[in-house]
């Protein structure tokens, strides 16, 4: 048995000599060939400059609404602080310290009245301008002015043409002075002469005097005051007003029933 293994065994030897006898590979590496060069890689665009930041306000540190929204939309969270004014600090102008009221004004007034007893119409419309005399704030400067009006008073009895001044310096005080030409138509029982005033004149009285009545011309001053105030919800007026007609056709020293009241002048 060991003469057929040994042959075998030989055999293998001799078929693995050659493998053995070959020459080894040398101990220093061959230089590596020179690597061809790369192309150039493009050149990155050069990064764009930061803007400038604005130089801060004298005085004045705190960041405006644009960097408020910069840094919002960069995520920073930065909320812009509301500021209110304190115009409670700040004085006012004479104009908004005032009352508000145009200098220059056109103004117009009407009254249209009818009574009976005795039975009468009368419409008064005063129209002209009007200068605001204290520009000040509170209501005892509000209707202070200086008005230079036309005046006409109209009644189926007679008619007033004339003009009206008003001086108020005061909301509480008021002087006017009215002067007109006034004529009246012989109606109505206007104008009737009366030699006492005391007489009675009455409807009935003035109804069986009416052929007296008579047609004139003549001319009517009227001054007055004015004198009001409110406290409140409460308010007092008084006007005093006085009278001066010249009347044609009529004896100085006689008396006509007035259509502006039971009275005589």
């Amino acid at each position: 048995m060991w003469l057929r293994v040994a042959p075998v065994a030989l055999a293998l030897v001799v078929a693995q000599a050659p493998a053995l006898a070959q020459p080894a590979p040398p101990l220093v590496p061959p230089e590596p060939a020179e690597p061809e060069p790369a192309a150039p890689e493009p050149a990155a665009p050069p990064e764009p400059a930061a803007p400038a930041e604005p130089a801060p306000t004298s005085g004045d540190d705190e960041p405006d609404a644009l960097d408020a929204l910069e840094a919002e939309s960069k995520g920073d969270g930065y909320v812009l602080p509301m500021v209110v004014p304190d115009f409670s600090r700040q004085p006012l102008s004479p104009e908004e310290a005032g009352t508000g009221l145009p200098r220059h004004r056109f103004v117009w007034q009407n009254l249209l009245v009818g009574r009976i007893n005795p039975l009468g119409l009368i419409d008064r419309f005063n129209m002209g301008w009007r200068v605001q005399l204290v520009d000040q704030p509170g209501a005892l400067y509000k209707d202070s002015q200086a008005s230079l009006l036309f005046h006409l008073a109209a009644s189926p009895a007679f008619t007033h043409v004339g003009g009206r001044i008003e001086v108020q310096p005061l909301s509480v005080l008021r002087l006017g002075l009215t002067y007109a030409f006034m004529g009246s138509y012989g109606i109505f029982d206007f104008v009737q002469p009366f030699t006492d005033p005391n007489q009675e004149f009455d409807d009935k009285t003035l109804d069986d005097r009416k052929d007296l009545n008579q047609a004139t011309t003549g001319h009517y001053v009227e001054p007055s005051i004015l004198v009001q105030a409110a406290i409140g919800p409460v308010a007092v007026r008084n006007e005093l007003k006085g009278y001066y007609r010249s009347v044609s056709g009529i004896p100085r020293d006689a008396y006509f029933w007035l259509l502006g009241g039971n009275r005589a002048a």
